[in-house]
């Protein structure tokens, strides 16, 4: 297979939806994507009620950036989110509607990138506690607490990521984030196969 086959197997592989392109850009998933290119294009091709619908195509393992199809240019064009802190750097779909969760239930911030990201810290500490109590614990907790460790950091058979702590340093997370409610966060979650 040669890259342009290789590049096209992967557009094809990439989760299809159709959103509506506004002058602010695109919206998907609470987060708002525009780029100086798509706002070229929005000048140069006025949309009418039957284009504004536009296909995106996202992947599922990174939603810092969609591709949505331009017609009248019959390619797609890649467009990143627009979120100043770096909140959707290698976050999946699966993580940011967990993280969407969370903030909703139990921490309760607004929908904004900044509650979403204290959301996500929040998560990330989380996972860290019970790692540490895993390899503290003398009896080994059972494997779907581990699968699900897994899930929340991307772990897969194809994926790069690990779910052992690593020591390097990382920024002080609020700790009245995570309490006692935070326990049961995780009891309606299915382990990946």
């Amino acid at each position: 297979m040669n890259e342009e086959d290789e590049a096209r197997f992967t557009m094809l592989m990439r989760i299809s939806d159709s959103r509506t392109l506004a002058r602010n850009g695109i919206k998907f998933e609470e987060l708002m994507y525009d780029s100086t290119a798509l706002a070229d294009y929005r000048k140069h091709y006025p949309q009418t009620k039957e284009t504004v619908k536009k296909l995106i195509k996202v992947d599922p393992d990174d939603i810092s950036k969609i591709y949505v199809y331009l017609e009248e240019l019959e390619s797609y064009l890649e467009v990143p989110c627009t979120d100043p802190t770096g909140y959707t750097d290698g976050l999946s779909i699966y993580a940011h509607k967990m993280i969407k969760k969370i903030n909703r239930e139990i921490i309760r911030e607004s929908k904004d990138v900044l509650g979403l990201s204290k959301a996500r810290m929040a998560i990330h500490e989380r996972v860290k506690q019970e790692q540490e109590f895993f390899i503290a614990s003398k009896t080994k907790s059972k494997i779907t607490a581990v699968k699900k460790q897994a899930q929340i950091a991307d772990v897969s058979n194809t994926g790069k990521g690990t779910i052992k702590i690593s020591e390097e340093k990382t920024a002080p997370v609020q700790k009245n984030i995570v309490n006692d409610t935070f326990d049961d966060w995780d009891d309606d979650l299915e382990a990946f196969e």
